[in-house]
């Protein structure tokens, strides 16, 4: 069985040979000795033959390539035909559900996980996260009562030091600061020369070693049936045991890491289910929003075949200074065309509009809507793929602006006075009165 990751040294070895072949039966026709060409042929045939054919049973979809070793193997498969599709004949049609021999259950995602949306690391390779055209299967998990199993999709397989993440929010509040937000929990496949399976206890200042794992013995690989970038795509499977977690309910974000290690003192390569790119590359933002939209769940309900409760639509953002005059209400949002967005004055309803090219506006709004001091918020609703209702947007307030800055012309008889001018911001209210400040520059 030949692995993945030796698969393109084989088949430039495969061409080489190949040719020699080709070029010795050409010198021995050109010498009358056919028969001889022949059988060198044949036989010479025979270990091309063999290796292409290994080969070709290494791309099969579903053939695990480095099987786990010891007790894992009989965790990761089960029935010990050495492969992750439900019978030894590979995936065909889809490679989840019950086509899969762990009927996994796909972690809840934003979006369509897009290939080459990372902010470090190489497009289609093996730290981006790959998906099923539309269908958001690009990380699962599952628990079997004894351990928690984990499945990543892969766009490509490598044996270089990464990390492979389950961050874990086990208290239901993300709202800190610096590099951990709110999570409590992660569990790592370290791969490498010195790979580990890792659990981590983390608090808003510290991160600690909880468990460790032979990564031999708790992980597995295998051939993908999706081929994004028209390669094959590979599943990185690995499991902790259940006694090691702890909380509920269970909030995660998945994340391939740059190194072998922790994702939170570690560089983020990718993050499962958004499009990375539409928040520039912003760890903490993307993890804010993951999180929040993320259906609660807990340990116990991630059996097989189970799925999550419906995701939350990502909260859009009012990006336009609103005043009194103003006709339109303008923003942003991460989710796809065609997501519905309202716009409140307080707790009242002013208009709908919809999202395009992550972009939207609410024009057409009657002249006198608003007054300054009104507070303006936004939803939002993906209905193309049963989302719930978006919490509340940013707020704004309406003609909170600076005014414009005075304008000091001249000195009045040896700086005894000021001359100037002011003129108030469009749609403000007029000052009554101008206070002046001096300020001393010393020399």
């Amino acid at each position: 069985m030949i692995g993945a990751d030796s698969q393109a040294v084989l088949s430039v070895w495969i061409c080489f040979f190949f040719n020699k072949l080709i070029l010795r039966c050409t010198n021995l026709f050109k010498q009358n000795q056919g028969a001889r060409a022949a059988r060198f042929l044949c036989w010479s045939l025979l270990p091309i033959l063999f290796m292409y054919s290994a080969n070709l049973q290494a791309q099969t979809p579903g053939l695990i390539y480095k099987p786990a070793t010891g007790t894992g193997k009989a965790v990761l498969d089960p029935n010990g035909d050495g492969y992750t599709s439900a019978t030894s004949a590979g995936f065909s049609g889809t490679d989840y559900g019950s086509a899969s021999e762990l009927n996994m259950v796909a972690i809840p995602q934003m979006a369509v996980e897009p290939s080459g949306d990372l902010p470090t690391g190489a497009s289609g390779g093996h730290t981006d996260m790959v998906d099923v055209g539309s269908n958001r299967k690009s990380v699962f998990v599952m628990s079997t009562g004894t351990n928690l199993i984990i499945r990543f999709r892969i766009g490509n397989a490598s044996t270089a030091s990464k990390g492979y993440s389950i961050l874990i929010d086990t208290d239901n509040i993300f709202s800190g600061t610096g590099t951990n937000l709110g999570f409590e929990q992660e569990i790592v496949l370290e791969t490498g020369s010195n790979g580990r399976i890792a659990v981590y206890n983390h608090t808003s200042g510290s991160t600690t070693l909880a468990a460790s794992y032979n990564v031999d013995d708790h992980q597995q690989r295998s051939v993908a049936l999706t081929t994004n970038d028209g390669n094959a795509d590979y599943f990185y499977d690995f499991y902790v045991p259940l006694s090691t977690l702890s909380g509920n309910p269970l909030r995660f974000a998945a994340a391939t890491i740059t190194s072998a290690g922790s994702g939170i003192t570690g560089t983020i390569s990718d993050v499962s289910g958004v499009n990375d790119i539409l928040y520039n590359g912003n760890i903490p933002a993307i993890m804010t929003a993951t999180i929040t939209s993320f259906p609660a769940t807990t340990f116990s309900s991630l059996t097989a075949g189970a799925t999550f409760a419906a995701v939350q639509t990502a909260a859009p953002f009012i990006s336009s200074t609103i005043l009194t005059t103003s006709t339109s209400v303008a923003g942003t949002s991460a989710e796809p065309n065609g997501t519905s967005i309202t716009v409140y004055k307080g707790v009242v309803l002013i208009g709908t509009t919809t999202v395009t090219g992550n972009a939207w506006t609410l024009s057409g709004i009657a002249g006198g809507t608003f007054v300054a001091g009104n507070l303006i918020t936004a939803k939002a609703q993906d209905n193309s793929s049963g989302k719930t209702l978006s919490a509340v947007s940013n707020s704004v307030f309406v003609g909170q602006i600076c005014t414009n800055i005075p304008v000091i012309s001249t000195t009045i008889n040896g700086d005894k006075g000021f001359t100037g001018s002011w003129t108030p911001t469009s749609g403000t209210i007029a000052a009554s009165s101008v206070r002046i400040y001096v300020h001393v520059i010393p020399n």
